[in-house]
């Protein structure tokens, strides 16, 4: 068993516009076409990086995706298998921000259930998803000033690698190096 997981979002990470665009021929389709072609807009040169990542760093895979609230982990398992994901899979949390459903929390928890997983890294194209908040108040002078904030929690630090349109080599090897990293 490994003692390091990649965190993995599927879209803009192992997809592209272009890959969706090649699975979908540029069509509209509805949400349930649009489900049973999802497999399909994987990018195998994509994944083979994660297969690089997972190679170099000796980690296994926590899907984080989206996609799990409309699939299995069985489908989303063959989906990588078949474009040729080698790594092992241990397991599904999180997905979008919805109704308290907020990846970041699903993971930590995820996490704090696995204490063997003590190297860990997030490959997702939204930041956001991960970030933490909280209300401040500070001083400056005579002048009190409150707001809010978003901070990327402890936990993450150095942890997170958010590519634009597709994992770059550039952040497989952030990713390798940040799982080189014992977090606990």
């Amino acid at each position: 068993m490994t003692d390091a997981a990649l965190l993995l979002d599927f879209d803009l990470v192992i997809t592209t516009a272009a890959s969706w665009l090649l699975a979908t021929g540029g069509r509209k389709f509805s949400d349930a076409e649009l489900l049973a072609l999802a497999p399909k807009a994987l990018d195998p040169e994509l994944v083979a990086r994660v297969q690089y990542i997972c190679d170099a760093a000796g980690a296994g895979i926590l899907i984080v995706s989206g996609w799990r609230r409309h699939m299995s982990l069985e489908v989303m398992s063959d989906a990588l298998r078949a474009a040729g994901l080698t790594s092992p899979i241990l397991g599904v949390v999180g997905g979008v921000k919805m109704s308290g459903d907020f990846r970041g929390w699903g993971a930590y928890k995820w996490l704090d259930e696995h204490p063997e997983i003590v190297r860990w890294c997030v490959l997702d194209d939204k930041e956001s998803y991960w970030l933490e908040s909280r209300s401040y108040t500070r001083q400056n002078g005579k002048v009190t000033v409150s707001g809010h904030e978003q901070y990327v929690p402890d936990w993450l630090d150095g942890a997170l690698v958010c590519p634009v349109d597709g994992v770059t080599p550039e952040n497989a090897e952030a990713a390798i190096v940040a799982l080189e990293k014992k977090r606990r």
